[in-house]
């Protein structure tokens, strides 16, 4: 350190990021303590640092958030997140939102570099700070990206300043129910990456950009390509956040667009060692084996025993929701809540997935106050299905109120992104006109959701929009509809790969409708 300062500063940063990569977090910790006690200024900290703080977030997001709020007080900036109150942010959100309509926004692309360092370093922690209230879906991470902004006006833009308008994007969208001016601003922190690294900028603005905010006009389809890259980027370059919010956009955003079943079930054990590679035990646990698990009940296939896979369902609980809130794990816990509400209503246990409802209600609270955000689509698709079901089945006008929120929310998303959503509003209708007794309204939404979801690719709601209608015509005694839809539902159900949930399928309309002729 005496003689070779420089290389010996270098040495131990790289050592201390390299074992951060491949999760040796103990070595990372050794590295660390040689720089924090040899270093000569905070500049020369403060990676370190950072790294550092990255160790303690796996284990300790408050300790994590305590350590960067007390070097932005080093830097001039005295945040108290205490004083931060929703209504707060939600001011902040509008004002950004005025200050950046419609063309003042490509006033980025225009702006100098920034170059003062003390601010590059509080846009560095700040943007580590965005990215930890991402996971704990906090409005924290708009209000500060707000404030990434305003810097970045003053003096210029960085790096970081394309991750705060792609997280600021989101927050027009979600919080302000504007999505023209999200995916426009999303499509200005696409341009302003062109002056920085494409690899860097890729894995940590792809996931929120393409899986977040596009996803609300573009097919979702055409998403796969982006998104997997995102992934295949953070993986190799080791950065542990951007890999697990890549890996969960990456797999929802392909189960809900009807990809092949085996596809994804490859896909995921090829990520679970990149996974375990880096120690993230709660991605595996709590969302890649639950995920699996599905996969496998629906389709019949499994993974080789020897695999990580298999081996973690075998031994992981079965309660992933409360697994999740006992580890304190938000990012998981919301996952977690609809990927068993998912489960439920695969499988058709309408009494399990209503519980969930009831049980997590600040989750579903978009049932009952009707603001259904776009980028919650899915989760508010299954829980109008359930909802309409429990309907019928319990006559309790709460379950009806519920459903018919989700279907208002859908006959907005179905006019702004036809592609993605017009068969989901549909079948919702269908469901309605079913729950209200309407049979001739019913039957032709059922029919035209079907062909919706067919003629745009995804497959699996197709099959579910005719096991749907095979049951009401059942129910109804249209016998020869009934046999029609069943087989158009296992058809459907096979192309997608699921091969268990398509026999079971036969088994059950057959029998129940149809007294196994």
């Amino acid at each position: 350190w005496e003689d070779e300062y420089d290389l010996s500063l270098n040495l131990f940063e790289n050592s201390a990021l390299a074992n951060y990569s491949e999760g040796n977090h103990e070595q990372v910790v050794i590295q660390v303590n040689h720089v924090l006690s040899n270093a000569k200024s905070f500049d020369d900290k403060f990676k370190s640092h950072c790294v550092f703080i990255n160790v303690v977030a796996i284990g300790s997001m408050e300790r994590a958030t305590e350590k960067i709020y007390d070097l932005l007080k080093h830097l001039g900036e005295n945040i108290d997140p205490n004083l931060i109150s929703p209504q707060v942010a939600i001011t902040e959100f509008m004002s950004i939102q005025g200050l950046l309509a419609g063309g003042q926004k490509d006033i980025f692309l225009n702006l100098y570099q920034m170059t003062d360092r003390t601010k590059l370093m509080t846009m560095k922690l700040l943007a580590m700070r965005v990215m930890y209230y991402l996971q704990q879906h906090s409005f924290m991470s708009g209000y500060l990206a707000c404030k990434m902004i305003r810097i970045s006006l003053q003096y210029g833009h960085c790096d970081d300043t394309v991750f705060a308008l792609s997280v600021f994007s989101v927050t027009l969208q979600n919080h302000l129910q504007d999505i023209d001016e999200g995916c426009a601003l999303a499509r200005t922190a696409l341009s302003l990456m062109e002056f920085y690294d494409a690899n860097q900028m890729i894995q940590r603005v792809y996931g929120i950009i393409y899986g977040h905010v596009l996803v609300s006009i573009k097919p979702l389809q055409s998403l796969h390509e982006p998104l997997l890259r995102a992934c295949r980027l953070s993986f190799s370059n080791g950065h542990s956040e951007n890999s697990t919010l890549n890996t969960i956009t990456y797999i929802s955003r392909s189960w809900q667009a009807g990809k092949k079943l085996p596809l994804i079930m490859n896909e995921m054990n090829a990520f679970a060692h990149q996974h375990k590679q880096q120690s993230h035990f709660a991605m595996l646990q709590l969302f890649l084996a639950p995920i699996y698990k599905i996969i496998s009940t629906l389709s019949g296939i499994s993974l080789d025993s020897s695999e990580l896979l298999p081996q973690l369902v075998a031994t992981c609980s079965e309660d992933i929701v409360e697994t999740a809130r006992n580890k304190n794990e938000t990012l998981y816990l919301y996952n977690a809540i609809a990927i068993s509400l998912e489960e439920s209503l695969s499988l058709r246990n309408f009494a399990q997935a209503s519980q969930t409802i009831l049980k997590y209600p600040d989750f579903f609270k978009m049932l009952e106050n009707g603001r259904v955000r776009i980028t919650e689509f899915m989760v508010a698709f299954n829980a109008g299905l359930v909802s309409f079901h429990t309907a019928r089945e319990t006559r309790e006008a709460h379950w009806m109120e519920k459903a018919t929120n989700v279907v208002a929310a859908f006959e907005k998303f179905s006019k702004i992104n036809e592609w993605n959503f017009e068969h989901m509003y549909l079948l919702l209708k269908a469901e309605l006109h079913h729950t209200k007794g309407e049979t001739n309204e019913a039957a032709q939404a059922y029919y035209l959701s079907a062909e919706a979801a067919q003629k745009r690719r995804f497959i699996h709601h197709s099959a579910l929009a005719c096991e749907l209608a095979a049951h009401y015509f059942g129910n109804v005694g249209l016998k020869e509809k009934t046999r029609e839809m069943i087989k158009r539902s296992h058809d459907a159900y096979m192309e997608w790969g699921a091969a268990r949930k398509a026999k079971a399928v036969i088994n059950l309309l057959e029998l129940k409708w149809l007294d196994g002729n």
